[in-house]
């Protein structure tokens, strides 16, 4: 956050970008600056907006880390943010995938990308622990799930990351991220 010098104490918040030979490196990017009521927009120039879907979501500064985030409270709804597939996320060589996480219940899927007849992955707290799990196209678990060994937080800020790197002739290269820390890697899974 910048503070401005003119007296009113207004924050701002900057959203940044990444660009090479004029192409976007950041395939979606939501920092909940931009939303109405049932959409977050993509600040990565590929306008994968979002659609927030679910009766129990709510987006505002009193959720982020730092500036806006969206509030998923469930209850018996599914509340998620619907991205539609685009060839912008075929990934078929390396990608990583982050967010900041508050956490107030442990079980929950954080991102989740999947569809049928595809490669899938999904990040998530699945009984106290953060997992990271590649599906192959018949929705076989293609290699084995990676998990941080210590118990996911509750009730405090957590910023997450996962990569995964694929390689054709020895698998999959998979590393998950608690603030910063390198918390499991598995090389060629």
């Amino acid at each position: 956050n910048v503070n401005d010098n003119d007296g009113n104490n207004t924050i701002f918040n900057i959203t940044s970008n990444w660009f090479e030979n004029n192409l976007s490196l950041i395939r979606l990017n939501l920092p909940f600056e931009r939303n109405t009521s049932n959409q977050v927009y993509d600040y990565s120039g590929l306008n994968n907006n979002g659609t927030l879907i679910g009766s129990k979501i709510t987006c505002g500064t009193q959720y982020g880390r730092s500036g806006f985030g969206c509030n998923f409270s469930g209850g018996s709804n599914f509340d998620v943010i619907n991205v539609n597939f685009t060839q912008d996320f075929n990934f078929t060589h390396e990608f990583t995938v982050e967010a900041w996480v508050y956490a107030q219940r442990l079980n929950n899927d954080l991102i989740n990308k999947g569809s049928d007849g595809a490669e899938t992955f999904n990040l998530l707290i699945q009984g106290n622990v953060l997992k990271l799990v590649v599906r192959n196209h018949t929705n076989e678990v293609s290699d084995p799930a990676i998990s941080d060994p210590a118990t996911f937080p509750t009730n405090s800020w957590q910023y997450i990351a996962a990569t995964v790197k694929i390689n054709s002739t020895n698998g999959l290269d998979m590393e998950l991220y608690r603030n910063g820390t390198l918390v499991f890697g598995a090389p060629n899974a």
